[in-house]
């Protein structure tokens, strides 16, 4: 059955570097209203990086005007491309990747104003072009259409280029073009035979006079030199001619018509035969990796946008695990001396400024990694690592954190039971479910979460009603739980620092970028609702806990919460209360090993950490076993350590990456502001150097065995950054904190 796939092939002088988008989008939509019904816009090769000075010269220029796939470029272009509703190649950009190298890159972005695939050029032209060469072949699928293969240029010498771009399952191949020389002749030739011999169709587009030499062919399998051509405007497509020393200057409007070329897709009758004997190529699996090839599984569905804010609100809420403000209230209470909601207050204003920063840089940098990749982004590599080295502290303690706190409740409940031994319950339990690959299914996790809610309702509905029994209405309304019993600003920070583990997860919402509608405006705001609505419940429910038990003396503050559940609803409510509260540990602890094992499985398959220990993959449970078991020893720390002291140094990572976002703002705007496009100075540079200093100065509150600890991890970082960058020579090791590239995981 026929696929129409209606393209426009701009052959068009290019724009200076550094040009305003706002000049190629007025080119894009003068060809989508010439030409009605387009569905796809190619342009030539480096169409948004033309340059006519020396070849040193030009080397300079491409170097100050490079943008990383996730700069202000990229995403300008990305959002054109949705805002015109068509998929649009605009030529390739002089992509700045790890370390300051360049590479020639070519662009696919889809009508939602997403970046699809990216194509770095395998062959550039040698010496002439100072790029690096990539490392592997890029396909793409276009729904309803059929799957495209990204060449450059010098690529399409190469026949084995095309020919494997035809095996990984391409039906059109595109080749942008920017031919100066008399080569394009042979490029003709070549673009026609890669067409017959591999039964595709190859679409090539060349730069325009003058910098052109030749036509553009879109040659396909049966009619190879169908489409060539394309006039209109100063004739930019005929064969360019040698000029005299002393020829007249070209007019200055040399921007080339497009021509319209409908693609009908269909697969060609016969197929080139299977290479003989043992070298016939065989049938590629969805998903399997090939070393060097970019290959999407088949079929390759895509995500529908369909989260309004709502539902992405309500994702971030479920994450930060609303009980928790229970779990660590004893503790909070007794470091603040009675004053827990000012605590969890403070520690809202820092999240809030902190949020917003967040939110600046989620839609500055719509890509996975948070922190890590903001700091890498806008600040430096290696501070981007060392702030990925903190964020890891999180991932590899916080599994410690929960078993110590759900082992700390079961003992208060049952005294005869030493915590150790709900510790190490806890811990064998979850590893053994992990070691086996079972994970907890995403109903009952809905499930426990609205067990959570529920609990925590009737918990302030019954402190409220205990209250006014005793005291009448009245005893709602009191300072005393902000003021504390001699509480000071030291004690209410420490307790804020303690406090801010509630909050961690708030920017977890991020991970709902490709399901969300409108991302880059309702992300950021469902973060900073997170934080918000989230601080609000944490500042209420600690209010009212602490109204019904003022001060800070309890016989245990590690599960103070239980023996105020039992004051207020009796036995029968605490029994439930501390169900609840240990189902949520258990569940969470599970999730979170299962998370930082994940983490680890692709640092070591990445090669980031050492690949023969935690790249394994057990054959038969297919599970990253040395990961599993390594996460159960740390989680026995929590034998020798009270909760205060495990949440803080949970604590130091987060407010680490905390300080680092902040500051990843304001380097943003400073980068912008030297780009000369202006950013507002209130939001990105005072609220975030606001939230900076508050972060660090919780920081500084965090115990002080966290503290040493904390900067123990980050000294050991620094060793191991050197060892990998061999004393900083070369650019450090990418981490990849995405939960897809992160969860091979097999689970049942």
């Amino acid at each position: 059955m026929p696929r129409p796939l209606p393209v426009a092939l701009a052959q068009s002088e290019p724009l200076p570097a550094g040009a305003p988008v706002s000049r190629f989008a007025e080119h894009v939509e003068d060809v989508l209203a010439s030409f009605p019904g387009t569905r796809m816009v190619i342009f030539p090769e480096l169409h948004l990086f033309g340059s006519r000075v020396r070849p040193a010269e030009r080397d300079a220029e491409l170097a100050a005007t490079a943008q990383p796939l996730d700069g202000p470029l990229v995403r300008q272009l990305a959002e054109l491309a949705g805002d015109l509703g068509v998929w649009l190649l605009p030529g390739t950009i002089c992509e700045r990747g790890d370390g300051g190298a360049l590479h020639n890159t070519a662009l696919m972005l889809s009508p939602e104003g997403e970046l699809t695939a990216s194509y770095r050029k395998v062959f550039p032209w040698r010496p002439y072009e100072p790029y690096l060469p990539g490392d592997r072949f890029v396909v793409c699928d276009l729904p309803g259409a059929g799957r495209i293969g990204l060449s450059i240029c010098y690529d399409a010498w190469f026949p084995e280029v095309a020919r494997h771009l035809a095996w990984m399952g391409a039906e059109v191949i595109v080749n942008p073009v920017m031919t100066t020389t008399a080569d394009r002749a042979q490029e003709l030739v070549l673009a026609r035979a890669n067409a017959i011999v591999n039964q595709v169709y190859v679409v090539s587009v060349n730069t325009a006079a003058p910098h052109r030499h030749g036509t553009q062919p879109r040659g396909g399998p049966g009619r190879p030199g169908q489409g060539r051509g394309g006039g209109g405007g100063h004739r930019a497509d005929r064969r360019a001619r040698p000029r005299r020393r002393h020829s007249r200057p070209p007019p200055r409007n040399r921007r080339a018509q497009p021509r319209l070329v409908a693609v009908h897709r269909r697969r060609p009758a016969h197929r080139p035969a299977p290479l003989p004997g043992a070298y016939r190529p065989r049938p590629v699996e969805a998903g399997r990796r090939i070393p060097g090839v970019t290959m999407p599984p088949t079929p390759h569905p895509t995500l529908r946008r369909t989260l309004g804010l709502r539902s992405v609100v309500l994702f971030g809420l479920a994450y930060l695990t609303p009980l928790i403000v229970l779990g660590i209230f004893g503790v909070v209470a007794e470091t603040t001396a009675g004053a827990a909601p000012s605590a969890y207050a403070l520690a809202l204003v820092a999240m809030l400024f902190t949020a917003l920063s967040y939110g600046r840089m989620a839609a500055a940098y719509p890509v996975a990694g948070s922190a890590y990749t903001y700091v890498r982004r806008t600040v430096d590599a290696r501070a981007g690592f060392l702030v990925g080295w903190a964020v890891l502290l999180d991932y590899f303690f916080l599994p410690m954190v929960i078993w110590l706190i759900g082992g700390s409740y079961l003992a208060a409940q049952f005294p005869g039971v030493p915590v150790p031994v709900w510790i190490v319950a806890f811990v064998v339990l979850t590893t053994g479910l992990n070691l086996a690959g079972i994970k907890v299914a995403d109903r009952a996790n809905s499930l426990l979460m609205i067990f959570q809610i529920l609990v925590l309702g009737f918990f302030v509905l019954l402190a409220a009603g205990h209250l006014i029994s005793g005291s009448g209405p009245g005893a709602l309304f009191e300072l005393t739980p902000f003021t504390g019993q001699g509480a000071s600003l030291s004690t209410v920070a420490a307790g804020a620092a303690i406090a801010a583990y509630s909050f961690l997860g708030f920017d977890a919402v991020t991970t709902l970028t490709e399901e969300t509608v409108e991302p880059r405006r309702t992300i950021p705001r469902a973060i900073l609702l997170v934080a918000l609505i989230g601080g609000g419940i944490f500042v209420v429910v600690s209010y009212v806990t602490q109204l019904v038990h003022p001060g800070g003396a309890f016989a245990d503050s590690s599960a103070a919460a239980s023996e105020i559940a039992r004051t207020i609803g009796g036995s029968l409510f605490g029994a439930v209360f501390l169900a609840g509260l240990v189902v949520a540990q258990f569940t969470s602890g599970l999730a979170a090993q299962a998370s930082t094992t994940r983490l680890l499985y692709a640092m070591g398959r990445d090669a980031v950490l050492p690949r023969r220990i935690f790249g394994y993959l057990h054959p038969r449970l297919r599970t990253p076993v040395f990961s599993i078991l390594l996460t159960g020893l740390v989680g026995l720390i929590a034998v020798r350590m009270d909760v205060a002291t495990s949440t803080s140094f949970i604590n130091f990572g987060a407010f680490t990456a905390f300080v680092f976002v902040n500051v990843a703002v304001i380097a943003h705007y400073v980068r912008e502001r030297r780009a000369g496009r202006r950013l507002g100075v209130l939001a990105y540079a005072v609220a975030p150097a606001i939230g900076a200093v508050i972060d660090l100065y919780l920081l500084t509150q965090l115990d002080g065995h966290a503290i040493t600890l904390g900067l123990v991890w980050l000294a050991a970082g620094a060793v191991y950054l050197a060892y990998l960058t061999r004393l900083f020579r070369v650019p450090p090791p990418e981490l990849d904190f995405t939960e897809q590239q992160a969860a091979p995981v097999s689970s049942g």
